[in-house]
């Protein structure tokens, strides 16, 4: 789903902005720790990324409605793959070993010996259909 820009508010973007940062800042954290030098593309993303709160807020507003557009375009290509994944590979493969084995989920085959699908129920007094 696809948001509207003028729906878009300057706190919900700055968030998303100071977010990112913490992001970026933990990266460069763990590649300290690790005894790695600073990485310059995460500096360089930083820095612009600090430059970005202090420009005016349709910036940032512009940035996070962006980000938003990719990842809802993402997320419907996503989905379309995962759920397509699961049925060619779980629920396709075992509706057509079923079908060769001639198995029935609804057991809809008809006796030879009688003329209908009818299957006559048996009153039980343990169906409960008087509780009390």
């Amino acid at each position: 789903m696809i948001i509207s820009f003028h729906t878009i508010q300057t706190k919900t973007s700055r968030q998303f902005v100071l977010i990112l940062l913490g992001i970026l800042i933990v990266f460069q954290a763990i590649s300290i720790f690790n005894g790695n030098n600073l990485n310059p593309a995460l500096l360089i993303l930083t820095g612009l990324l600090l430059l970005l709160l202090l420009l005016p807020a349709i910036v940032t507003r512009s940035l996070f409605w962006c980000v938003m557009v990719i990842t809802g375009v993402l997320g419907t290509i996503l989905t379309f793959l995962l759920l397509s994944l699961v049925f060619f590979l779980l629920i396709f493969p075992l509706g057509f070993f079923r079908r060769i084995l001639g198995k029935s989920p609804l057991d809809d085959r008809i006796k030879k010996e009688s003329r209908s699908y009818w299957r006559f129920v048996h009153d039980d007094h343990n169906d409960m259909t008087k509780q009390y």
